[in-house]
């Protein structure tokens, strides 16, 4: 049984509703669209849709922070680097949580462990190099490691896109 109320009138300023009910006997396969398919459910899905949910949100977010931000000179790092090394950790972070899943499903344990202890150090590296750049500690090395990052990220994404099995397909 369905129930909603309308807006019958308006009088002495007091709204009057009209309460309505209907019945209706649906099927979840009824509503159509995405709520028949199980799969966009799953844990695969869910995981293959990390990444371009991801990137989605930092390609609006970057610019966003840039323009909200009060800085009026922006560094190379805040203009390149910076959206280069986080789409770099949302890669690496993606292809962890993949493999972690995997070897979940193999009951693999030790590779659980190693994989998520890769993931996080693929996490909190970008906040280490990003507080060098911005404390000017070590600058040079900083930015030397940030462009390493970044070059290994790319690297290692395109060779896990030629593969058929990849975990962005």
């Amino acid at each position: 049984m369905i129930q909603f109320q309308l807006l019958s009138g308006i009088n002495n300023d007091t709204l009057t509703y009209t309460t309505y009910t209907a019945t209706a006997n649906m099927t979840v396969s009824d509503l159509g669209g995405a709520a028949e398919d199980a799969s966009e459910f799953s844990v695969e899905f869910k995981l293959k849709a990390f990444f371009p949910f991801a990137v989605a949100f930092y390609s609006v977010y970057f610019p966003y922070f840039l323009i909200a931000s009060d800085g009026v000179v922006y560094s190379f790092f805040d203009l390149f680097l910076h959206p280069l090394m986080i789409f770099s950790m949302l890669f690496f972070v993606t292809i962890s949580l993949v493999n972690v899943y995997n070897f979940a499903k193999n009951k693999s344990v030790s590779r659980i462990i190693l994989h998520s202890f890769i993931a996080l150090v693929v996490i909190v590296l970008p906040s280490v190099f990003e507080s060098l750049i911005y404390m000017k500690i070590f600058t040079l090395l900083a930015y030397a490691l940030v462009i390493a990052y970044v070059l290994l990220g790319i690297v290692y994404f395109f060779v896990s896109v030629r593969k058929s099995e990849s975990a962005l397909l």
